[in-house]
């Protein structure tokens, strides 16, 4: 197909995001059944919040060289959208 856009970096981040979610669902379970002072799951809440955190680095990392860097706006798709009836109908709505 032509003009396609493969969205697999987006999925990605996406997927990263999921998996923190899951980290920090499992943490709040371990803090939930510690016991006053003692709490035999900070091993755990630890590891997930590392994890958490590599994951994070690594997506963003990732994204950034991938999709982000030397991307340049089309000026002539800019203006053709600028002075369209688009902002007139969005101006119109609020």
């Amino acid at each position: 197909m032509l003009g396609k856009v493969n969205p697999i970096m987006a999925e990605f981040l996406i997927q990263t995001g999921f998996q923190m979610i899951g980290n920090h669902a499992a943490s709040s379970v371990d803090l939930d059944h510690s016991e006053l002072d003692l709490n035999i799951w900070e091993g755990c809440m630890v590891f997930n919040i590392l994890t958490s955190m590599e994951l994070l680095e690594y997506s963003v990392t990732a994204l950034t060289q991938k999709c982000l860097l030397g991307l340049k706006p089309i000026e002539a798709a800019n203006q053709k959208h600028v002075n369209s009836i688009i902002p007139r109908l969005t101006s119109l709505a609020h």
